[in-house]
């Protein structure tokens, strides 16, 4: 932290701003502002830029500053400046706070990174499941041509190419719904998307006992939205909603249009917004939790890491949208997510069988 008059001199600075600003505290001390003009590196020259604007204006200045330490270490702050106000109103002194978040983004980006592994690995284990039945088939068939006569093998073989076209029918749902295209927005068809990650998972669904109900709207707009991160979200709802019911139950998947006129002035988009919503008949979330359900490395599960559902808000607040929890009548959750509509549907990323 440190003190600069309404002047700009330097009046004080504690060990952590001088390391900043590569001096010691006796020698940033009585230093005017300007002079940090001429010091060494970006990091002065911003502090001095934003302590003026401070001092000028009397606004709080907030900024990044990524700089190498000495022994060559790339470090990011966030500076803070705030002002100081005299009897009179006017500002009399700035206060310079300055915060070394490195680890703090370390560690978040570590643990993104984990939870985006989590994710793949349960899109993995889904697919092995969906994957092995057919390929049990095929074994069983072939072991069975070796043991027939000409009339039985064209049945088993034709049964063998039924079930190697189910295989690659899965792979390509696996390519769509998982592509991380080119890195930007597109247009995205939720309800293909949702049939196709529902294929995908339908063998470990069925294996707790939990049936899906679909309740698609027809001729939903499309969303712009990155499909993997989409994919993300909703495996990751859909999956949490089967976990939540230990002795089976039901999904209910749904989706609507909201017309413009509908939503409030402030709403973006003139096309109005997708609303997406997963429930399930499990024990619901009591309403104490509710407030913190997305909170980072809150869970209720012994082996959560917490981090799930604060990245699926993440994410959805990324594409300018939002998520919520409610509850469903008589029991269970209900996770809705709304999305702004793009304008026109030609051009959703949709895929073919």
């Amino acid at each position: 932290m440190a003190l600069s008059d309404g002047a700009g001199g330097g009046l004080a600075a504690n060990p952590g701003r001088a390391t900043l600003l590569a001096g010691s505290p006796e020698a940033i001390v009585g230093s005017a502002v300007s002079g940090l003009d001429d010091a060494d590196g970006p990091a002065a020259r911003a502090i001095a830029a934003a302590v003026r604007l401070t001092l000028r204006t009397g606004q709080i200045c907030r900024e990044r500053v990524v700089l190498d330490d000495e022994a060559g270490h790339r470090r990011v702050f966030d500076m803070q400046v705030l002002p100081l106000l005299d009897e009179a109103g006017a500002v009399e002194q700035a206060i310079v706070h300055v915060t070394d978040v490195t680890e703090r983004l370390r560690l978040e980006a570590a643990a993104l990174q984990s939870e985006r592994l989590a994710a793949g690995a349960r899109l993995a284990a889904a697919v092995a499941h969906e994957l092995n039945t057919p390929l049990q088939s095929i074994q069983s068939c072939l072991d069975l041509v070796r043991i027939s006569d000409q009339e039985q093998r064209e049945a088993y073989l034709t049964i063998a190419q039924e079930e190697i076209r189910r295989i690659s029918g899965i792979l390509r749902s696996l390519l769509m719904v998982h592509r991380p295209g080119d890195g930007g927005p597109a247009p995205v068809d939720l309800n293909a998307l949702v049939e196709r990650l529902l294929l995908l998972t339908s063998g470990a669904l069925g294996d707790r006992s939990v049936y899906v109900e679909r309740d698609l709207a027809p001729e939903l707009p499309p969303v712009r939205a990155r499909q993997d991160q989409l994919t993300q979200v909703l495996l990751n709802l859909v999956m949490n909603a089967a976990e939540a019911m230990s002795g089976g139950g039901t999904i209910t998947i749904s989706t609507r249009h909201i017309p413009a006129a509908e939503l409030p002035a402030e709403a973006p988009g003139p096309a109005g917004a997708v609303v997406i919503e997963v429930a399930d008949t499990g024990p619901g979330v009591p309403p104490e939790l509710r407030s913190r359900i997305f909170d980072p490395f809150f869970t209720t599960k012994p082996e959560g890491s917490g981090l799930g559902l604060a990245i699926c808000r993440q994410i959805i607040a990324d594409h300018a949208g939002a998520i919520d929890i409610g509850e469903r009548p008589g029991a269970g959750a209900v996770f809705r997510v709304t999305l702004p509509a793009e304008e026109c549907a030609a051009g959703a990323q949709e895929v073919q069988a």
